[in-house]
């Protein structure tokens, strides 16, 4: 929680509610890179209690910077990591309409291994079919938030890149740490702050960026492959990044097309 305290100098996010650093498998084959948790906040500050699966199910674990016992930490820490886990299963019954937008991006990318109920894709599905495939999609991919404290009103200052630094190779580390099939940022700020880590000297990680590709549709959206590549070890790894995914009002079928265009272009 003390990063959460030195983004706070220059970063409005939450530094008392509990980081959300991923939700999913952390071995899965897609990979989604969100900026960071779109929480209010306020809220956040007051939401500190991991939700155990299972039988523990709504157990509160305080998450705090003062507050906890040392010997509480490491079940504190595994609590977390199983809420995050199955966070698909805890937060089953709750419509998400982002969630949603993103089941309809992964469409057209084989190979996801998200499992999708066939009733999705019809001209009215139900709630419950839209909430499997909403659970599916959090079980069965792996969700990284960039930054794990939440803010609705979050706007990375890039003169302060150093403060950045750790969050993006965090991210870049957890990414490589097993073969992935897809990586997508999804949103057009991870263009400049990547292009702005490709300065920092002494830098873990090396991006290379390939050509935009634009739409022919109106509004044009866009896209940008990428690659990474781990200095010390060589290893590579591709990715893309979605510029136009949290673009509002694209939903449904129009973000069906644009996942097609951004898989067509990885």
């Amino acid at each position: 929680m003390s990063e959460a305290v030195n983004l706070q100098s220059v970063i409005t996010v939450a530094t008392q509610g509990r980081p959300m650093h991923y939700t999913g498998d952390r071995e899965a084959r897609t990979v989604f890179v969100m900026l960071n948790p779109g929480q209010d906040v306020e809220a956040a500050n007051k939401d500190r209690c991991l939700k155990q699966p299972g039988s523990e199910l709504g157990t509160c674990q305080p998450i705090g910077l003062t507050d906890v016992n040392p010997a509480d930490i490491p079940n504190i820490i595994k609590v977390y990591h199983e809420e995050r886990r199955h966070f698909g299963w805890i937060d089953a019954n709750r419509p998400d309409a982002f969630d949603t937008k993103t089941v309809h991006f992964l469409k057209a990318w084989n190979g996801c291994e998200i499992d999708i109920p066939a009733g999705f894709w019809g001209s009215d599905p139900s709630k419950e079919v839209k909430l499997e495939a909403k659970m599916n999609s959090l079980q069965q991919k792996l969700q990284l938030e960039l930054i794990p404290y939440a803010s609705r009103k979050f706007q990375p200052n890039m003169h302060n890149i150093g403060l950045l630094r750790p969050f993006v190779e965090t991210a870049l580390e957890e990414i490589m740490l097993v073969t992935r099939e897809y990586v997508i940022f999804a949103a057009s700020i991870f263009d400049t702050l990547l292009h702005q880590y490709n300065k920092v000297a002494g830098r873990a990680f090396d991006i290379t960026f390939g050509p935009m590709y634009y739409t022919n549709s109106s509004p044009r959206k866009r896209c940008r492959p990428i690659v990474i590549k781990d200095s010390s070890t060589g290893k590579e790894c591709k990715a893309m990044i979605a510029h136009s995914f949290t673009l509002q009002g694209l939903n449904g079928v129009p973000m069906q097309d644009y996942g097609a265009f951004c898989h067509a272009n990885y």
